[in-house]
């Protein structure tokens, strides 16, 4: 199962910055429309500190999250003589 993660601080769905709703409705345009308002503090409780911020935007490829052969491609066919 996919992981996403979630910048909406405030979002329902939110479980350790990754949605755990069963289902992900996302839009170019208007971002996740998913997104429900939480009823617990707003975020600007969330956040304290600028270290805060820093651990809230870190890298989101972590090593641990991330599985090297899902991403490792066939490599390329050989092109004909014709070059097609």
């Amino acid at each position: 199962m996919a992981r996403i993660r979630c910048k909406y601080l405030e979002c329902e769905f939110l479980d350790d910055n990754y949605c755990s709703a069963a289902l992900v409705e996302l839009d170019s345009n208007r971002g996740c429309l998913t997104f429900t308002p939480s009823s617990k503090k707003p975020v600007e409780d969330m956040i304290d500190t600028v270290d805060d911020m820093d651990d809230w935007y870190k890298n989101d490829n972590d090593e641990e999250d991330l599985d090297v052969e899902d991403w490792i491609e066939d490599e390329p066919e050989e092109e004909d003589e014709e070059g097609y």
